[in-house]
């Protein structure tokens, strides 16, 4: 949450096959309802669980998502010196 509590972020790891997402949402106070602000970060990666941890800045203008995802190294080749 922002500061002054007028900005919010939200994740959701667990949506879209695991790949996940987070929104952002701003209080209106003369309505007193929240609203999405902009659109969803949706994770690209099944299993990613994007989401997990999110972050807000103090003024609400900068967000961070985080991807949680371990993958394996790739094979590696092994070379013979003769």
């Amino acid at each position: 949450m922002s500061n002054n509590g007028s900005r919010l972020a939200v994740g959701a790891p667990n949506n879209y096959g695991y790949t996940g997402h987070m929104r952002v949402y701003q209080y209106n106070s003369g309505s007193g309802q929240w609203s999405v602000m902009g659109r969803d970060l949706d994770g690209d990666v099944a299993g990613g669980n994007a989401g997990r941890s999110v972050t807000i800045s103090g003024d609400g203008s900068r967000v961070t998502i985080e991807l949680h995802l371990v993958v394996p190294a790739p094979p590696r080749t092994q070379r013979a010196v003769c």
